[in-house]
């Protein structure tokens, strides 16, 4: 079936009141075709639904290939900078707040980014017998921004989870995050995961009625990660670890460090003595 919107490789159907966006990049990492298919695929649903005056059923489910290993594999590490920081926080912010329920099919593993963006939806239903859902950072020595930080605090409301996840870098089965609080459903095999997600997702699209009222609920739900994923502010500990350890190795652009500072951000930093001359 064709998409409503031009990408191919986030393609959005509908299915009756669904809203259906299907990842279908493999890896699904945040790569410039994913941001701008996603964010094409959420106006495109923002203006069906405001057009329909609110008046009807609808729902949004990030599905993937059911024979894809992964729901997302996270940032595409060769676009590592400031501003595409910023790019793949606004998205999350934008599903975090969408003005309809939102449910994510997590049918495979959900690795850091993929991780958030289970998070970012309303409702998460993850494959049993298969996939982790984890924030594999620490491993990798690289810190997490602040707007994404906020994102995890709002949704992984545990303390002792939300120390395993970032400080252990824990992969959770579906069965150990549903007892975190993070995961609402567990279904064996792919096919009947995204069949749970879509069914949870019927069910809940009589709320769409609500209108904009859910998005100003769900604002203030999660007050503090909203404004700071739509800003994409990194915080401190982020801007040091991505110049020393793996974010700016990823780049491997060979720029120098004045130019490299200015792409993350905090170039003239007292505090960032490898940016070169401060004043």
């Amino acid at each position: 079936m064709p998409g409503l919107t031009s990408s191919t490789s986030v393609v959005l159907t509908r299915d009756g009141p669904l809203f259906v966006v299907a990842l279908l990049d493999g890896e699904n990492r945040f790569t410039r075709a994913f941001l701008d298919g996603f964010n094409a695929a959420l106006d495109y649903i923002e203006k069906t639904v405001e057009d329909a005056g609110d008046a009807e059923d609808a729902a949004l489910v990030t599905v993937v290939d059911p024979a894809s290993k992964y729901f997302s594999n996270g940032l595409d590490l060769s676009l590592i900078s400031g501003q595409y920081l910023i790019e793949a926080s606004q998205l999350l912010g934008r599903i975090v707040s969408f003005r309809i329920p939102t449910v994510a099919a997590v049918s495979g593993h959900a690795f850091a980014g993929g991780c958030l963006l289970a998070l970012a939806h309303d409702f998460r239903v993850m494959r049993a017998d298969r996939g982790f859902i984890c924030m594999n950072e620490i491993d990798l020595k690289m810190a997490i921004p602040a707007s994404l930080m906020s994102l995890i605090r709002a949704k992984v409301s545990s303390p002792a989870y939300l120390t395993r996840m970032i400080l252990l870098g824990e992969r959770f089965s579906a069965a150990e995050a549903i007892k975190g609080g993070f995961v609402d459903e567990a279904h064996t095999g792919s096919a009947e995961t995204i069949a749970g997600a879509k069914a949870l997702a019927r069910k809940v699209a009589p709320k769409a009625r609500a209108g904009i009222a859910i998005r100003g609920l769900k604002e203030e739900m999660y007050r503090e990660a909203v404004p700071l994923l739509r800003t994409g502010v990194m915080g401190a500990a982020a801007k040091l670890a991505m110049w020393s350890n793996g974010w700016s190795r990823a780049l491997g652009k060979g720029v120098s460090d004045h130019t490299l500072c200015f792409q993350l951000g905090y170039a003239r930093e007292k505090v960032w003595h490898k940016c070169g001359t401060v004043a």
